[in-house]
């Protein structure tokens, strides 16, 4: 795991830092919802984890998009589709921000 206090982008991180960003993300959430204990005390430890597996699958759902991963399983999405997946993920994760800790 790349340690982010010491970390220092090379020319390739930032180059397409859309995609670089999407990589990045996919894996964060998908580790913190394995490592997280807790939630924000207004929602269920149940609503806490939906929420955060929907901002994951945003940038989820874009990297595939991005490495044309749709052709390979047959399967076709549209770019609206992708970006309003996005748009929301970005709005959650604004949203719960300072909860983004355990």
């Amino acid at each position: 795991m790349i340690n982010m206090r010491t970390y220092e982008p090379v020319d390739e991180d930032t180059w397409s830092m859309d995609y670089s960003l999407a990589i990045f993300l996919d894996k964060a959430f998908t580790k913190f919802i394995e490592c997280s204990q807790a939630h924000p005390t207004e929602l269920t430890e149940q609503e806490w984890d939906a929420i955060l597996k929907e901002i994951r699958d945003g940038f989820r759902t874009y990297r595939r998009y991005k490495d044309w991963d749709w052709s390979l399983k047959g399967e076709e999405i549209a770019w609206e589709e992708v970006e309003n997946q996005l748009i929301r993920s970005f709005y959650l994760m604004g949203k719960y921000y300072s909860g983004l800790w355990w």
